[in-house]
């Protein structure tokens, strides 16, 4: 978040920054957090040693092909749509496993897959 901003107020800027997707075309179902991580010992980003997040159940209004990723301030190369059980923890850094670990239990009573070769 940006210094003044809700958490609201960033979900729609990095949702329309990061994927395309105007605030007409979702709606927020609900919002958990802060999840909170440190970053490994000696690293700091912006002065800070760690991210507290929080996460948002959206529901898409219209097609999923409206999600865009190659906008000019995309930071991912691709998406796709899969199940809550289906993620998997070994796609993300150690420091961050913990924190989506308990966003996906407390938004879909999911359990992510943990092991890096099941998937």
């Amino acid at each position: 978040m940006e210094p003044g901003e809700s958490p609201v107020e960033a979900l729609r800027r990095e949702v329309l920054e990061e994927i395309s997707l105007p605030r007409t075309a979702y709606s927020i179902g609900s919002m958990r957090g802060p999840y909170r991580y440190r970053f490994p010992a000696g690293l700091t980003k912006k002065g800070f040693s760690g991210q507290a997040h929080h996460y948002f159940l959206l529901h898409l209004r219209g097609s999923k092909n409206l999600v865009n990723v190659t906008g000019p301030n995309a930071e991912f190369r691709s998406a796709r749509w899969i199940r809550p059980e289906e993620f998997n923890l070994a796609w993300l850094p150690p420091m961050k496993r913990r924190a989506y670990r308990r966003a996906l239990q407390d938004f879909f009573g999911a359990t992510a897959r943990k092991h890096a070769n099941s998937g």
